[in-house]
This record gives structure tokens, sequence and C-alpha cells, in this order.
């Protein structure tokens, strides 16, 4: 009976996630989902017929791209499909192609964790035991807080993640469940795939009740402050009137951009946090995004590891590393920043 605890779980996530996302995108919710169906298709062909890693990450990241344009430019269309079906049925309370960025994320994750799986995983698996029984120190924190027990549910997100499953973990119903997991569904923070079937086996326990506590009070603290802002200080109001900007003194606009940048962080911080707070609740430990205040971060790379770190770990994975790390550090920042500007923009314009 405990052996299927998992298949239980991983059901009951994947049923509850597909209603969510019905109910949230309304009858046209059928359109992503293929798409992640087709994907699927797509992974499980390729690394059943056994072709090359070079193969593989080329026709996957040229068929990703390749959605998110087409979603980007034809997704009204496909949405206008279902139109009269839902004036007639129930209508969406948010429209998929919001989404979808976070859709070719959980993708790629899947398709890279699955293929490493089949191609090498107990070897993956080993490597990250020796690495994290001697040089992680939060694997190090976990045992300690729970009296030396060196089991599964004492490792580390990033132990998770770099330990492969087995490959009857990578099947269709895992994958719909970690893909429509609903805490981190609509805005993240980034989770893997081996780390949400590793969750689905054995829970975390990165955060006891006590600290789950105070960090709820944390998250409450956020909302009461942006709530604050928001019927007290309207930095946005400028928006409606941009002109007014340069009437202003130094002292002035740069104050007006200092609390810009202050409600940007206080609501994604708490967006962020709350979806953490939910998925560390139901026993999956994801990374923190905004991992310290906008005002104590002194340099552009503390600022881009700790603003939306959870996509900064995601990209270190599965296209730094892939493209060769630091030995090729110098050539592979171009296609990681042109992939950062377009999962962000695809008709980029904050470079126009």
């Amino acid at each position: 009976m405990r052996n299927n605890v998992p298949l239980v779980c991983t059901f009951f996530f994947g049923i509850l996630g597909v209603c969510f996302v019905a109910f949230l995108h309304g009858p046209e919710f059928c359109v992503p989902l293929i798409l992640a169906l087709m994907n699927y298709g797509f992974v499980v062909f390729f690394v059943g017929s056994g072709v090359s890693y070079r193969v593989f990450m080329a026709v996957m990241w040229l068929s990703q791209l390749t959605l998110l344009f087409l979603v980007r430019f034809c997704g009204e269309k496909m949405m206008s499909v279902f139109q009269s079906a839902s004036d007639s049925m129930w209508s969406r309370k948010l429209r998929w192609t919001v989404v979808f960025n976070m859709y070719t994320l959980r993708m790629v994750a899947f398709n890279m964790d699955m293929y490493e799986a089949f191609r090498d995983g107990p070897t993956h698996r080993e490597r990250a035991v020796r690495k994290h029984d001697t040089n992680c120190l939060e694997c190090a924190q976990m045992r300690e807080a729970n009296r030396g027990e060196n089991s599964p549910t004492t490792r580390c997100y990033r132990f998770r993640t770099e330990s492969s499953c087995h490959p009857r973990e990578y099947n269709l119903l895992s994958y719909i469940a970690y893909m429509l997991y609903i805490p981190l569904y609509v805005a993240g923070p980034m989770s893997s795939f081996n780390a949400f079937a590793s969750h689905c086996h054995c829970t975390t326990v990165a955060m006891p009740r006590r600290q789950m506590v105070l960090y709820a009070l944390r998250v409450l603290t956020l909302y009461l402050t942006l709530i604050f802002m928001l019927h007290f200080t309207f930095v946005n109001a400028f928006r409606m009137r941009p002109e007014v900007f340069w009437e202003l003194s130094v002292f002035e606009s740069s104050s007006l951009l200092y609390y810009c940048l202050a409600f940007l962080w206080l609501k994604f911080s708490l967006v962020w946090k709350l979806s953490r707070l939910a998925a560390v609740s139901d026993g999956f430990d994801v990374p923190e995004d905004m991992r310290r205040c906008f005002t104590n971060t002194v340099s552009v790379q503390d600022f881009w590891r700790d603003w939306h770190a959870s996509l900064n770990l995601w990209i270190v994975r599965y296209m730094y590393i892939p493209m060769g790390g630091n030995r090729m550090k110098h050539f592979n920042i171009f296609p990681i920043f042109f992939f950062i500007a377009i999962w962000h923009d695809v008709e980029l314009h904050l470079v126009k």
C-alpha cells in the first residue's frame, strides 16, 4: 500500500491540475494541454530512437522557440476557435497565452531530465550522492536538524534536481501533474521535474513548522505593505501622464523611480513567496525567488541571481552547463540572454 502513495499523489495532482486549468482558462484550456502532450510525444520518440545528445538538444530548442513565437503571434487565433464555446459554457479567468512561458520552462526541464535518466541515470545519481554527501551545506544542515538522519527526505532541492529518477517516473501522468501543479502553475517559482517527482516520493523537511509559520508571517507583512502602498503611495499614477516625470526635480524623480522599484519588488516577492509557501506546505521544496531586499543588492550579478533565483537555477542547469559551463562562458552568454529576452517578451519591446 505504501508503494502506491506516490502514484495516488501524482494522480491527485494531475486531476486537480486539469480541473484548475479548465476553470482558469475556460474551454480553450485544451490548447496548452494539446501542445504539452505534443511535447511529451516528441521527447518519448527521440529518447526511444536513441538520437545523439546534440541532435536532441538542437531539435528540442528549435521546437520550443518555434512554439514561443507561434503562441505569441497565433495564440489569439487559436483562442478564437473556442470563443463561441466560451460564451455558451463557462468564461475564462486568465488567457492561457499569459502563462505559456512557464509551460516552456517546464517542458524543457522534463525533456532534458528524461533524456539524462534514460541515457545515463545511475551515473547522475551516484555523482549527486557523492557531491552532496561531502560538499553540500544545505543537505548537511537538514541532516543535523533531523538528528543526523541521512534519508531522501533530508536532501536539498539541488540534489533532487541533479539526481535522475528511475525511468518509470517519466510517464504521462507524472508529466501532467508536473506541468499543472497548482501552487506553481501561474508564475512559479520554477522547479525541475526530477525535484517534483522526488518530492512525490519523499516530502521535504527543508522548512520546520516554526520556520514555516514565520515565513507565513513574512508573506503577510509583504501583503500588508503592498496594500499600504497601493492606498497611500501612488507610484504608478505617473504612467497616465508620463510627461510629468520631466517636470520633477532630480530628487523627486529619483524618489519616484525608487518607489517604483520598491513596488515591483513587493509585488513579485508577494506572488513568488506565497506560491513557495503553498508548495512547501504541500511537501514540495522549491527555490526561493527574491532572496534579498532590492536595496541590499550591490552588483548586477547579485541582482540577477537573487531577483528571479529559480529562473537563474533553471538557466544554469538546462542552458549554461549543457553549453559548456565556465569553459565556454564567453560564448554561451549570448544564446542565454537571447532566450531570456524572448522568453520575457518575444517582440523585444525592451530593446526598441
